[in-house]
């Protein structure tokens, strides 16, 4: 009889409770039947071809324990004060047990099917009497009924809980990431939930041959690290094989660690540490590139064996598969970089060898030092200073959050101790996709300007412009809340592609930081290079931004740059990224430069050039301002006035900017732009504490100060036509 088809009917005897037990009493002893019934049973159980793969790669020890492992569960079957309670927990223990983690569970029941014919065949020439032997039958039927639905119960949640690991993976999302951010969160995600791992790695092919393993999951022992990367000599004859597999296109399986794949010295070392099965898995593009291979390091023989594991494995594959191509298309990969670098540069960072360096930008209009960039360096165990090229591809998401958390509270801290010797500059600061990204960036930048005692409009949090970036949803949300603390917010590496110019208009974005590439490329093209600066720069200002250059490298490009309208400079030209007390001592000496007339041709042309189109017209001047004017009292009363640290600052509408422009390109005339200028800044001073009342203080208060509003705009107006009148009289 099939105990699968088994139904109760009345009359039949329950599976548990007294008359169960007084049933199965009736055989004797458990093990009286048990002893026979077993010891037949395991010699079947040998020659079962679900087990007999899985027996070749147990030790003899393992062996006796999945004999015993198996019997120990039979024998509860026949145990005649069995209760349900007891029966579900013993099932649950068989299916989740390690050393049958490389079988398919389904295959158990059939097992357990041909246990129950054996079970029959013995009952039948038992003494106990026909009545005791139906009963003993109906118990034992309702157990395997039991055993049957608890067992495919058990399976569904096992296998629930492995393809839910493969959702999980799906729903990880990594704004600004490179691939190797996603690859280290698939590790982490996969070990923590998957049982039966050793550990998960992942390594890329080097050009001249082998893998190269770049990332493991903590705790994966540096003996896998020599298979893979063949590093030791005798590991090279050994790893050969797997090493080659692994690089092939197909997922390569391996149960155990018998066979050839490794030698009888390598397979007791990996046993000691732990690794008893392995599965490789190449992620290959569409191209045929292996982008790299995912190893799963198992504890158990088989591990990977069964129906659902390999479909599993080749459900994984077509996960990674897909988000490598998406990843890809967004970021470069980068030079291989084996594991005990990136341990190395980690360490570094954790132990505190974090030093930031401090390069100056120059106000072009005035010639005055008045920020700095920080750039993040680490020191060595050596002493040598490492740049962020070296160390930066090795950092994980966290390393990112942590480099940003120290690097900016030591920088402003320096900014802070400046302040305390008399030399008051801002801070410029690279703010990653990653930290952008997070819930609490802006309590972060708070808590970092509070702890150093600076006040937030002298930060400035340069951002890279990547179109893996997207500045949407909470990002746009975080990026709203830094400008109303009050930081300002750089576009870096403006021209370096992707979609910067959408972002500078939607974003509030107070400056736009030409790229260095670009501005090496403007220097190469000679006089189309200064026509082309200037579209550049009319089309930020006209942002309502401010135009930051770097990358500059002779003083031929500073004449260019200060005469197109650039409003700061950055590069070698000016000073190379400096130590803290080396920043300290130059600036004493290059605080202030006084421009002058251009010398270079370059220089000379962008001058001509720069009076041709940038003309003296006092009419646009005027409604530049007035139409400022109007524009923000109206956003005024419509409750969505700019912040009040923006409206205080006299580079904040186009008037102010055409005004440094003016005193550059008419030095003759540089006396009465200084009155216009003094009175332009007056004008914002009063608009700026009018917007900080409102926004800051009581709203009430503020009625009578669109007044002084209008008289301060009236006071600029005739400072104008005071100049004009002056112009005509000498005409």
């Amino acid at each position: 009889m099939n105990s699968l088809s088994f139904e109760f009917n009345s009359g039949t005897c329950p599976p548990y409770g007294n008359e169960a037990a007084a049933a199965l009493h009736a055989l004797g002893p458990p093990d009286h039947l048990g002893t026979h019934l077993l010891l037949e049973f395991r010699l079947t159980l040998l020659d079962a071809p679900i087990f007999s793969s899985l027996l070749a790669h147990l030790t003899r020890t393992e062996t006796i324990q999945f004999r015993h492992l198996i019997a120990q569960h039979l024998e509860i079957l026949l145990s005649p004060d069995l209760a349900p309670d007891t029966h579900h927990s013993a099932i649950q223990r068989l299916c989740n047990a390690p050393l049958l983690t490389g079988l398919d569970s389904q295959a158990i029941l059939p097992t357990l099917q041909d246990f129950h014919a054996l079970l029959l065949k013995h009952l039948a020439s038992h003494p106990a009497s026909i009545e005791r032997f139906h009963d003993i039958n109906s118990v034992l039927l309702g157990r395997f009924l039991n055993e049957s639905r608890w067992m495919l119960e058990e399976i569904r949640c096992v296998e629930e809980k492995i393809l839910d690991t493969l959702r999980g993976i799906e729903r990880i999302e990594l704004p600004g990431a490179r691939p190797e951010f996603w690859v280290e969160s698939v590790i982490a995600h996969l070990q923590h939930a998957m049982n039966g791992l050793t550990g998960i790695s992942f390594s890329r092919a080097r050009p001249e041959g082998g893998l190269v393993m770049e990332f493991a999951s903590k705790g994966l022992p540096a003996v896998c690290a020599l298979v893979l990367n063949n590093t030791e000599a005798d590991a090279v004859e050994h790893a050969t094989q797997f090493a080659h597999t692994s690089q092939a296109d197909c997922i390569v399986n391996v149960a155990g660690l018998s066979g050839e794949v490794f030698s009888s010295s390598w397979r007791h070392l990996l046993a000691r540490n732990h690794v008893r099965a392995l599965a490789s898995v190449p992620v290959i593009s569409n191209d045929g590139t292996n982008r790299g291979v995912f190893t799963f390091w198992g504890k158990y023989p088989g591990l990977f064996q069964s129906c659902l594991m390999q479909l599993w494995l080749r459900s994984f594959q077509h996960v990674a598969t897909l988000r490598f191509a998406h990843l890809a298309r967004a970021s470069a990969s980068g030079s291989l970089l084996p594991m005990n670098e990136r341990r190395r540069y980690r360490n570094l960072l954790a132990k505190g060898r974090l030093v930031m360096f401090y390069q100056p930008m120059r106000d072009l209009t005035s010639g005055r030092i008045f920020k700095f960039e920080a750039l993040a360096r680490l020191r060595a165990d050596d002493g040598e200073i490492l740049s962020p090229a070296t160390f930066l591809p090795a950092f994980t998401i966290d390393d990112l959050i942590l480099l940003f958390q120290l690097g900016l509270r030591q920088a402003l801290e320096w900014i802070a101790q400046s302040d305390r010797t008399g030399q008051v500059f801002d801070l410029s600061f690279n703010l990653p996709p990653e930290v952008l990204a997070l819930p609490d960036c802006t309590a972060i930048v708070r808590e970092a300007l509070s702890h150093a005692g600076v006040a937030p409009e002298r930060l400035y949090l340069e951002l890279l412009e990547t179109e893996s970036l997207p500045l949407s949803g909470s990002v746009a949300d975080t990026l709203r809340k830094l400008s109303e603390l009050g930081v300002a917010l750089v576009m870096d590496d403006l021209g370096s592609g992707h979609s910067g110019i959408n972002r500078l208009s939607e974003f509030p974005f107070q400056i736009a930081k030409l790229d260095r590439d670009l501005s090496r490329k403007i220097a190469s093209m000679g006089k189309r290079g200064v026509d082309f600066l200037d579209s550049l720069v009319r089309m930020i200002h006209a942002l309502g931004m401010s135009c930051t250059m770097e990358g500059l490298e002779n003083e031929e490009m500073i004449e260019v740059a200060r005469l197109i309208g650039v409003d700061h400079a950055q590069g070698y030209v000016i000073a190379h990224p400096m130590p803290p007390e080396v920043a300290t001592n130059w600036v004493k000496g290059n605080l202030t430069t006084r421009p002058g007339q251009p010398h270079y041709p370059m220089g000379q042309y962008a001058l001509r050039f720069a009076r041709q189109m940038q003309g003296i017209d006092w009419d646009r001047a005027i409604d530049m301002h007035l139409s400022w004017q109007e524009e923000y009292l109206a956003a005024f009363d419509a409750g969505n006035a700019p912040h009040w640290r923006m409206v205080g600052r006299d580079d904040a509408c186009m008037l102010g900017r055409w005004l440094k422009q003016a005193r550059i390109t008419h030095m003759g005339e540089q006396s009465y732009l200084d009155a216009i200028d003094q009175a332009h800044r007056a004008f914002h001073s009063v608009a700026g504490e009018h917007a900080r009342t409102c926004q800051c203080e009581d709203a009430s208060h503020v009625s009578g100060m669109c007044d002084r509003i209008k008289i301060a705009s009236d006071a600029l107006l005739r400072e104008i036509e005071r100049y004009r009148a002056t112009a005509r009289s000498a005409a």
